[in-house]
């Protein structure tokens, strides 16, 4: 359990840096790696983000490059929350929550 939060934290951190992540097709994003030049595709099939990078290769679990699309994805939904708790929508964008973020931190 302490590898995932980790890993969660990472993904945070990953996406609260800015220019990290860029969406190349629907599914499919390139997420920079932290400690090389490199940028790793992760993809979403099955209900779940697949990426190249070599702990999700090792484990077949939701990596840090996973957990930062997700929390991207959902963060208009997080802003909103934190900006009015009654309203789960993002009034500006009016994006639906996705549940993405939810379904990742359950795996």
């Amino acid at each position: 359990m302490a590898g995932a939060r980790m890993r969660q934290l990472r993904g945070m951190e990953i996406v609260s840096k800015g220019g990290q992540v860029r969406r190349i097709a629907e599914l499919e994003y390139l997420v920079h790696s932290q400690h090389t030049r490199s940028w790793y595709s992760v993809q979403r099939k099955g209900g779940r983000w697949l990426c190249e990078c070599p702990d999700y290769l090792k484990r077949k679990q939701t990596c840090k490059h996973g957990y930062a699309i997700a929390f991207m994805l959902d963060l208009p939904r997080i802003l909103s929350i934190n900006l009015h708790p009654s309203d789960l929508n993002c009034p500006c964008a009016q994006m639906p929550h996705t549940g993405l973020l939810e379904k990742e931190l359950e795996q």
